[in-house]
């Protein structure tokens, strides 16, 4: 699954239920409560993307998804994520251990592996001359760019409609 990457804004389309919502409530308070320095900006309901804000990201949202079989999932999940964005390229540490702290709350995966995995994206994509890469490790989903921006969105690996 591809999420698109826009430098200034992070936009990611999608409609969702009332149960959904109350999901990525939940997802939301488990982030902002468990990474320290976190707070929220906004729900924008339009495309159930949720807004929040630390002092070592550029942007922080948490974009809600739907269930295998849903509408607008088709047969395969789209899983809540994490998006996180630093200005420029290259990100410094406290980027990563943001990133690690978020996916972990996200994932249930330990943090030192959502930010080896964050770190091994942004490898990938500045071999790329920064465009956009994949990573895939440990049943959770790395997609990130490195243009004039780092950007790196997390979530589980999505699953199938049975």
């Amino acid at each position: 699954m591809v999420r698109g990457f826009f430098s200034a804004t992070i936009i990611f389309v999608c409609f969702a239920t009332a149960s959904e919502a109350e999901n990525c409530d939940a997802v939301t308070a488990r982030i902002v409560g468990g990474v320290a320095g976190t707070t929220f900006v906004r729900k924008v309901e339009a495309n159930d993307t949720v807004e929040l804000k630390h002092q070592n990201a550029m942007s922080f949202a948490v974009f809600c998804g739907y269930p295998a079989g849903e509408a607008g999932s088709g047969k395969q999940e789209i899983p809540d994520a994490v998006n996180l964005a630093w200005d420029g390229a290259f990100a410094p540490a406290k980027f990563f251990d943001l990133v690690g702290k978020a996916g972990s709350a996200l994932t249930g995966a330990s943090s030192a592996s959502i930010t080896d995995g964050a770190k091994r994206c942004q490898k990938v994509a500045l071999e790329t001359d920064g465009k956009a890469a994949t990573v895939t490790t440990n049943g959770v989903a790395y997609e990130c760019d490195a243009s004039s921006l780092f950007n790196v969105t997390v979530n589980k690996e999505p699953a199938n409609a049975p």
